[in-house]
């Protein structure tokens, strides 16, 4: 087990209690739920019960790439599950185990079981929303570069999907991960994240990652285009990994004419994933726009800025 695998952990570890204190009774969940051949294709499913049609959030937990499970995500399908949404939990193989592209295939393995899924929970798959949590949003964001790009797809063999979502909600996610190496995390950390997701070994200087096979395409800020779906993006201004991340690739999106919000905190005490605080007054702000956004996707609202 490297540093950063340990410290992901321990991380999970401490804030699973707070992060999953928010249950409904009403919510049905179901656990487990195979969708490819590794112990860790498996997903679980919250929704209430209803006649009408469901629109289906699709959620990546975080974890640096080498940690994390969908059991410490479980009050996020309470809640939006409690909004009206049939949430989708998953697991994917992690890094340095399996390093990139396999965790992204994973993802689409995942999001293309929906249709398995449609007929017997009444889903709207024309409402599908990608989200995900630090390297989730990453994933769920990279899923929408791939999803607008063919020829993205190809590059990185991923399997093709006759889903297109209708939103992306982006939250503190490492959108370009050479900006990433440059994060100030004590302990070698993020030499130790990088060389576990990629699966190399670099050299002090990173000028290695020039030479890396997916360099450009690892990266969704350098495939922003006019195809994308409307777009969320929650981030901390002191984020201590992605600093900068959202900025970025909002104003990319506003340059491609996407349709894109963002909600966010500038005080250090907000910091990564500070939305899983469930009862701080930045992580129920940024809730509300949540919801806001999720409601006009559900409304067919707009698809261009």
């Amino acid at each position: 087990m490297n540093r950063a695998e340990l410290l992901f952990k321990v991380v999970d570890l401490i804030y699973h209690r707070s992060q999953n204190c928010i249950l409904f009774e009403d919510v049905i969940s179901q656990k487990n739920i195979s969708y490819g051949e590794d112990k860790l294709n498996k997903l679980d499913i919250y929704y209430c019960e209803s006649n009408e049609k469901k629109p289906v959030l699709f959620n990546i937990h975080g974890g640096g790439f080498v940690a994390g499970d969908k059991k410490h995500r479980v009050s996020i399908g309470h809640i939006f599950a409690k909004k009206g949404w049939f949430v989708v939990n998953i697991n994917y193989r992690l890094s340095p185990k399996n390093p990139f592209p396999a965790p992204l295939e994973d993802c689409f393995n995942a999001y293309n079981s929906l249709i398995s899924l449609r007929d017997e929970y009444n889903l709207d798959l024309s409402k599908v929303v990608l989200t995900g949590d630090s390297s989730g949003g990453y994933f769920a964001v990279q899923m929408i570069a791939v999803l607008s790009n063919p020829e993205l797809r190809k590059r990185l063999s991923l399997p093709e999907s006759n889903i297109f979502p209708a939103g992306v909600m982006g939250l503190f996610g490492p959108y370009d991960l050479l900006t990433a190496v440059n994060s100030k995390l004590p302990f070698g950390m993020v030499r130790s994240v990088i060389e576990s997701f990629l699966g190399i070994k670099t050299d002090k200087t990173y000028e290695c990652l020039k030479n890396y096979k997916y360099i450009t395409d690892m990266a969704p800020i350098n495939h922003v285009n006019h195809d994308w779906c409307p777009v969320l993006l929650a981030y901390a201004e002191q984020d201590f990994f992605c600093a900068g991340h959202a900025e970025m690739l909002f104003k990319k999106l506003k340059e491609n004419g996407i349709y894109v919000i963002e909600t966010h905190s500038s005080e250090y005490k907000d910091n990564h994933c500070y939305h899983l605080s469930y009862k701080k007054e930045r992580s129920i702000a940024a809730f509300q726009k949540f919801f806001e956004f999720l409601e006009m996707i559900r409304s067919d609202g707009p698809t261009k800025q």
